[in-house]
């Protein structure tokens, strides 16, 4: 798992200037660029009565309500 399924060679990460850090959070691999805005809500699903998607979308929608307080746009790519 981890740096090992990065799908790309050290050399090419190493020449775009692309750092690569190991850490023990879970998960496998995430990229964060340049003026990429990333935000991991942290919730105790138990206390909502949602679907997973519901509280999904709503957070999206309050991302995106806050990005446009500050006149920033905010879009989801599939």
């Amino acid at each position: 798992m981890g740096i090992d399924h990065t799908c790309c060679f050290p050399e090419v990460l190493e020449e775009m200037k692309i750092p690569l850090f190991q850490v023990e959070r879970g998960g496998d691999v995430t990229y964060h660029g340049p003026g990429q805005i990333v935000a991991y809500p942290i919730l105790d699903l138990k206390n909502y009565g949602y679907r997973l998607i519901d509280i999904s979308a709503n957070s999206r929608r309050s991302f995106f309500g806050v990005l446009k307080g500050f006149g920033i746009e905010g879009k989801r790519i599939l």
